[in-house]
């Protein structure tokens, strides 16, 4: 076989450093070497990937052997840069990678090489499916590499769908790992837009990340880092990741609902994505039934007085506003309700058929099933002013109901 001093070099290391293993240099340790092991080292490029493509390991595999996909790389390593990737070489890196189990720093160290030396997507594929199978078994091992596949990923979307293939495992090895550092990336390719096979991965991923990432995904919500939309994006994943606590998922719900009340402005011009926002927030802390929140949906309920007077809310979406007070049942709840009274109170002693008697019948409810006295006087005027049977006929259930 012609060789030149560099293949010859690196077989012959390898021929060593595996015979001092088997138990000693020399033709006698040879000649007890596995069949498979003498085939690889003096076999031709095209023997070693024949051989690989063949290779089953398991626990009764004799070391030697076992240790061929390791041996495979350490050539490809130092041969590729020489000889290119021409000559069967592609191959070769093909039929090794998926053998090799990884199971030493220096073997994932290995593979990581070959992943940057030989710039070929299919290449690629295998060594990041090789990696995320990895990373199922030992995550320590693949920690090292978490940045380099942060940045091939990003580099790979923007570049567009020619990397597609190689992108999706990306992007699943990192859901694999579940490591916080990998979900600013993920949430931001997400919000680029692009492929929609990659984004169901990225959603996938970020299911997995997300449980991980509860200080970082706090602090992302709660900032102007991301626009209404992406909160509004980043919340509905929250929603649905069943792994997540329902009080956590209360506590981004808080966190993105306070974020929308702040320096907001013509309330007229708020997008839509901000108020769906709002609205989903509220149903959140509703479920899970988070008092903690109760001043912030104060703080909203009286936004959200103005989103209705304006349209840009239904009747309907501001009961569910109404309902989390009544569901928070605190005393910031109460007042938040009564003042709202008095406010629809005084409208209707100007024009009763000014006030919107669906929602005045649902804040008089609401302030009887809480039942808290400081309610009386306003609930009193109800029973004075001109409303309908129905509305007076609620305002004295509510009063009869109050706690003293």
């Amino acid at each position: 076989m012609k060789r030149n001093g560099n293949t010859f070099k690196t077989l012959l290391s390898c021929t060593f450093i595996s015979l001092s293993l088997w138990g000693g240099v020399g033709a006698k340790a040879f000649a007890q070497a596995p069949q498979h092991y003498v085939d690889f080292i003096t076999g031709s490029v095209a023997d070693k990937t024949a051989l690989m493509k063949s290779l089953v390991i398991d626990v009764d595999t004799p070391e030697l052997v076992a240790a061929l996909p390791e041996l495979a790389l350490e050539f490809l390593q130092e041969q590729v840069p020489i000889i290119g990737t021409g000559a069967g070489m592609k191959e070769l890196a093909l039929a090794t990678i998926p053998v090799l189990k990884v199971s030493t720093q220096r073997q994932g160290a290995l593979l990581w090489n070959i992943f940057g030396l030989i710039d070929d997507s299919q290449v690629k594929v295998a060594v990041l499916e090789t990696m995320t199978a990895t990373a199922g078994i030992n995550k320590r091992l693949m920690s090292p590499y978490l940045e380099g596949v942060h940045t091939f990923v990003a580099e790979a979307v923007a570049s567009g769908d020619g990397n597609l293939a190689a992108s999706l495992v990306a992007v699943n090895f990192l859901g694999k790992m579940a490591d916080p550092s990998s979900f600013e990336i993920l949430f931001r390719l997400l919000n680029s837009g692009g492929n929609a096979q990659l984004n169901q991965a990225i959603e996938s991923s970020l299911s997995e990340v997300i449980p991980s990432s509860q200080a970082a995904l706090l602090r992302y919500i709660s900032q102007n880092s991301y626009s209404m939309a992406e909160k509004y994006r980043l919340l509905l994943l929250v929603q649905k990741n069943e792994t997540i606590s329902p009080l956590f998922k209360a506590e981004v719900a808080e966190k993105a609902l306070s974020s929308t009340t702040i320096n907001i402005g013509d309330i007229s011009k708020m997008a839509p994505e901000a108020i769906s926002l709002q609205l989903a927030a509220v149903e959140q802390i509703a479920d899970s039934m988070w008092s903690r929140a109760a001043e912030t949906v104060a703080n909203y309920f009286l936004m959200a007085q103005e989103q209705l007077e304006q349209e840009l809310i239904t009747s309907q979406q501001f009961l569910t506003v109404v309902d989390c007070l009544e569901t928070l049942a605190t005393t910031r709840s109460v007042s938040a309700l009564m003042e709202y009274l008095g406010v629809l109170n005084t409208a209707a002693a100007q024009d009763v058929a000014s006030v919107n008697h669906e929602v005045l019948l649902a804040v008089i409810e609401s302030l009887g099933a809480l039942g808290d006295k400081a309610a009386f006087d306003n609930l009193l005027y109800v029973t004075y002013l001109p409303y309908p049977e129905t509305i007076t006929t609620a305002a004295r259930t509510a009063l009869a109901g109050l706690k003293w």
